[in-house]
């Protein structure tokens, strides 16, 4: 009986042998094939792209408006809200422009200068009646 379990306990560790070594070949083996897939020198192709960006600068001169008059304001010459200058433009009395003292220059409005200048956006802050 001795030697059967002896016997028994041989062939175990014979079968432990056997697997460790089969293991060991298994991971040899995927060594071996991670060398030859991947190359043992590795070449690296860099690449250099220059780009030349040419930037043009605009500069823009703005004329500073004079504050917008209150609406309805009452002009020295006529006595009205309405700025005699603009009676026949046909514009909204909310938006009516400032007139000046000889009643040929109008300061802030669209409309105004729309209908009494031909050279509106050249020059929207001033229109004048000709």
């Amino acid at each position: 009986m001795i030697i059967k379990i002896r016997l028994l306990l041989l062939l175990l560790l014979l079968v432990r042998l056997v697997v460790v070594v089969l293991l060991l070949l298994l991971l040899l083996l995927l060594l071996l094939l991670l060398l030859l897939l991947l190359p043992l020198t590795t070449t690296t192709t860099t690449t250099t792209t220059t780009t030349t960006t040419t930037t043009t600068t605009t500069t823009t001169t703005t004329t500073a408006i004079p504050p917008s008059p209150l609406p309805f304001q009452y002009f020295a010459s006529a006595r009205s809200p309405v700025p005699p200058c603009s009676l026949d433009c046909g514009c909204s009395e909310r938006f009516s422009p400032m007139c000046s003292e000889d009643n040929v220059t109008l300061f802030y409005s669209a409309c105004y200068a729309a209908c009494s200048s031909v050279d509106t956006f050249a020059n929207p802050v001033v229109s004048e009646r000709g």
